[in-house]
């Protein structure tokens, strides 16, 4: 959000090194104090909250994506019918095509266990 109101790249440099100092050091050092304190709540390990406080974002964020985003650029009710007509001009020339073997069972079991 602070990199939508910058006008020049003086900004830009002071932005970023802020946002950098900020998510590494703050951020990262409230976690692990926060989870060191944790240990044995719950029953758990602080390693295993570690784990799950930092797994919440992105399951929230994968609901978010799951009921936002749409399967297919014609059922997208925000973007125009240009845009539309665009996104699937590129899925046209650049988008899978379907020719591919499907996926075995035996496959997927390999890959995974390999």
């Amino acid at each position: 959000m602070g990199l939508g109101g910058v006008q020049n790249f003086a900004s830009v440099a002071v932005v970023r090194f802020l946002l950098g100092v900020f998510e590494a050091g703050a951020f990262g050092g409230a976690i692990a104090f926060g989870v060191g304190h944790m240990n044995q709540v719950g029953g758990l390990s602080a390693w295993r909250w570690l784990f799950i406080l930092e797994g919440i974002p992105s399951v929230l964020s994968s609901l978010l994506v799951l009921f936002f985003l749409p399967d297919y650029p014609e059922t997208a009710k925000w973007l125009s019918e240009s845009e539309k007509q665009l996104a699937v001009d590129r899925l046209r020339v650049d988008g899978s095509h379907g020719q591919s073997v499907h996926l075995t069972w035996t496959e997927a079991k390999a890959t995974l266990c390999d």
